[in-house]
């Protein structure tokens, strides 16, 4: 969705007051400080959508040499990522220190140039680092489900494992390591790593066989994702 900076709706003619009136009676959105949109158009898109929007406004806004990462990257990626949170847009810069600032978290770590891309002209955290900064973030549920969208978006294991050594020792590095172990590629949605990540902690349930065949009755073959055939295959499993 296109949207307006300040210094381009001056250009076409919109004082500030004007656009403040334009806000204020609901014709245009404020998506950031200086930058603007339709709202209209700004009520039509999903949350993930304006989500992105934000970032992309957020980055055009960076007076640093700052790349977009964690769940924002994960964004700009397609990244699936468990219970998202929305509410900051995340930049990492090498260095030291760093803070959240309204609607902006800037972390300062460590920062190879191996692990930076673009999208879109934008400059942000590989698909490995990203996973591994957004599981180091979050909870071991968090840290499956960011490593398993990683590998089915084409991430390696070595990349990954490569991506949580170079971060160097952080808060959350074990999650994230305990995480990533576990991880495995051959999930095929988001919903399947949460309930691999989940039946881990039940003792009473064994460990679910990823993608398993199932033969039936007359024969024919049937192939059931732990998120749907986890009640089949417990069934197979205990009247063996």
């Amino acid at each position: 969705m296109d949207h307006l900076t300040r210094e381009s709706a001056l250009r076409l003619g919109l004082t500030d007051s004007r656009v403040r009136r334009a806000v204020a009676a609901g014709s245009l959105h404020r998506i950031r400080r200086g930058h603007l949109c339709d709202a209209g158009e700004w009520a039509a898109l999903t949350d993930d959508a304006r989500y992105l929007v934000e970032v992309r406004a957020a980055a055009a806004a960076l007076t640093l040499p700052a790349s977009l990462s964690h769940q924002s990257a994960a964004a700009l990626h397609g990244l699936p990522v468990l219970r998202p949170d929305r509410r900051v847009v995340h930049l990492t810069l090498d260095g030291r220190s760093g803070g959240h600032g309204g609607s902006r978290a800037l972390h300062r770590c460590p920062l190879d140039p191996v692990d930076v891309t673009t999208i879109d002209g934008l400059s942000v955290t590989t698909l490995e680092r990203t996973a591994v900064d957004v599981a180091c973030a979050g909870t071991f549920a968090q840290a499956v489900c960011v490593a398993e969208s990683a590998l089915r978006a084409g991430a390696t294991r070595e990349g990954l494992a490569a991506a949580l050594v170079r971060v160097g020792r952080r808060r959350g590095i074990a999650v994230a390591r305990a995480g990533l172990a576990y991880a495995d590629g051959r999930t095929e949605s988001i919903g399947e790593s949460w309930s691999r990540a989940l039946m881990r902690g039940w003792a009473d349930v064994p460990e679910p066989r990823l993608q398993h065949t199932f033969t039936r009755d007359d024969g024919t073959l049937s192939r059931a994702p732990t998120s749907t055939g986890t009640a089949a295959w417990w069934a197979s499993s205990t009247a063996r």
